[in-house]
C-alpha cells in the first residue's frame, strides 16, 4: 500500500491540493481519499463528493470524527493497511488531525508512506523559514512521523499574481535547504501554469479550483 499524507495549516490550502492530486493519481491507481480534518471533517458538498468519485476516487471519511474523545481511523482505512496494491491520499486538519496519526503510526510506519506539508507562504505562521520549521516540528511530535517532502502553494484564492507564487517558491526551498527535506512541487492553478512554469525550480503541479470544497 502507498499513503500519501497531506498536512498543514488553516489556509494551506493542504485540501485543495490533496484533492486534484488524488484525481491525478486515480488516472493509473485504484485511489482513496481519507478527510482527517477534524475541524471541519466532512466531504459535505454532495456535487464534490460525485465529481471524486466520477474520477475515480473513493471517498472515506468519520462522520462521528468531530465528537468522538479519541477519533478513529475509519475501518475501510484500517482495511487498505492490508492491501498491497491500493493508494490513499490522506488530508489531515490541525493538530488533532496529526494526533490521529500518531495513534496509527506503527500501522502507517509499516506501508510505504510520505509525509507532504504543505507551505502558503503568504499565511503568517509559514511565511518564514523559522515558523515552518515550528509547523514541521509540531507536525511530527504530534503524528509520530517525519515529514518527508515540502510542497510550496503559496497563494491569495482568485488573486494569487505569478510573483507570489515564484517568492512562495524561493522561500520553500530555503527552508527545505535547512531542513534537509526535499520539495517535491509547487502547486498553481491550472490556468496559471504558463505564467510561472519557464521560472520555477521546481515541478510545477497544475490544481483545478474548480472543486469548491467546503472543508
Amino acid at each position: 500500500m502507498k499513503v500519501y499524507i497531506f498536512c498543514g495549516e488553516y489556509g494551506s490550502g493542504k485540501t485543495q491540493v490533496s484533492v486534484n492530486y488524488s484525481i491525478d493519481l486515480a488516472k493509473k491507481h485504484d485511489v482513496s481519499i481519507v478527510d482527517l480534518d477534524i475541524v471541519n471533517p466532512y466531504f459535505r458538498a454532495r456535487d464534490n463528493t460525485k465529481k471524486l468519485e466520477n474520477s475515480g476516487v473513493k471517498v472515506i471519511f468519520n462522520k462521528h470524527l468531530a465528537q468522538a474523545d479519541l477519533p478513529a481511523l475509519p475501518p475501510e482505512v484500517l482495511s487498505a493497511f492490508e492491501k498491497n496494491d491500493s493508494v490513499s491520499v490522506f488530508d489531515v486538519g490541525g493538530d488533532d488531525g496529526s494526533v490521529v496519526l500518531g495513534r496509527y503510526s506503527k500501522h502507517l510506519k509499516n506501508a510505504d508512506h510520505e509525509l507532504f506539508m504543505v507551505v502558503n507562504g503568504n499565511r503568517p505562521f509559514t511565511s518564514s523559514v523559522e515558523g515552518i520549521r515550528e509547523l514541521k516540528d509540531r507536525i511530527e511530535r504530534l503524528s509520530k512521523l517525519k515529514v518527508t517532502g515540502l510542497i510550496n502553494n503559496t497563494n491569495v484564492g482568485e488573486l494569487t499574481e505569478a510573483e507570489q507564487v515564484l517568492e512562495g517558491e524561493k522561500l520553500t526551498l530555503k527552508a527545505g535547504q535547512e531542513l534537509n527535506i526535499p520539495v517535491i512541487f509547487t502547486a498553481v492553478r491550472k490556468d496559471m501554469i504558463s505564467e510561472v512554469e519557464g521560472e520555477l525550480s521546481t515541478k510545477a503541479f497544475p490544481l483545478d479550483i474548480e472543486y469548491k470544497l467546503p472543508w
